[in-house]
């Protein structure tokens, strides 16, 4: 409900004027007419004074806040630099660590190399002054050891170069295959001659493993590719990514071939319809 605003200054101008049509010949009544015209000349000048007061109040108030208004501007603006800033900051930190981590893989490989290459001099000390043990063991043991840096290298290059070049925590991982317009003519043409009626009105879409791209893996039970990783993680084998995701298809009408799933000509004008 709207608050409904009085204006009393009409009122007292009103009230000031209100006895000073009053004439009488009575010496009494107008000294007492006189001085009640006296104190209301006083209670108007009186709130003419206030009123002017009052005014002068609420420009103050107008000033204090247009004082408040441009603090509060100056502060956003303050705000918004230093979030700015922080953010900044934060996309360094993020940098430094992603350089810090892909730096300790290095060095991991370094060490795996000199620490390889020390146990190999090892061996060959422990050959040279032990002359009971056969050569060919000394062999096979350095061609184990070599062969199993190697790989640790290998393998570790390759995390290495799977991650984000900017975060090192996320992997980087090939966009979906999108297909040309030639591409998807040819698939088109293809499964045209192969009776695929599907395939030739699939424009460039995919299902399943086909929307994954090198790395990643199709997850049946959420409808979403996912990093192999993540989906050993979850899951524990690598084997369930073969599940194939499901498709929807044409089905055929006859009833032994469908195993009576889907009936021919049903509900028809006699039966299949619930009762009223």
């Amino acid at each position: 409900m709207p608050q409904q605003q009085i204006d009393l200054s009409g009122i007292f101008h009103i009230q000031k004027d209100y006895i000073s049509g009053i004439d009488t010949t009575d010496p009494t009544l107008r000294q007492k007419v006189s001085g009640i015209q006296s104190q209301l000349d006083k209670l108007h000048t009186d709130f003419k004074d206030s009123t002017t007061s009052t005014n002068t109040v609420l420009d103050h108030q107008q000033d204090m806040m247009n004082i408040v208004n441009t603090e509060k501007q100056r502060l956003l603006l303050k705000k918004e630099q230093i979030d700015t800033s922080f953010e900044g900051k934060k996309r360094g930190i993020l940098l430094n660590d992603s350089y810090r981590q892909r730096f300790e893989q290095y060095t991991k490989i370094i060490v795996i190399i000199v620490f390889t290459l020390a146990i190999f001099i090892g061996i060959l000390i422990l050959g040279r002054n032990f002359p009971i043990i056969p050569s060919f063991v000394i062999d096979l043991l350095s061609i184990i050891l070599f062969i199993v840096c190697i790989f640790s290298v290998y393998f570790s290059l390759i995390d290495i170069y799977k991650r984000d070049k900017l975060n090192y925590n996320e992997l980087d991982l090939q966009g979906p295959n999108i297909l040309t317009p030639e591409e998807i003519e040819k698939k088109s043409k293809d499964a045209g001659k192969t009776g695929n009626l599907i395939g030739t009105i699939n424009t460039g879409s995919c299902v399943g493993q086909e929307c994954c791209s090198d790395g990643a893996k199709w997850d049946s039970s959420h409808n979403y590719c996912i990093s192999e990783s993540i989906y050993l993680n979850r899951y524990g084998s690598i084997d369930t990514l073969a599940i194939p995701a499901r498709r929807e298809q044409f089905s055929t009408m006859s009833i032994i071939l469908n195993n009576n799933f889907i009936q021919p000509n049903s509900p028809n004008e006699y039966i299949g319809y619930s009762k009223i």
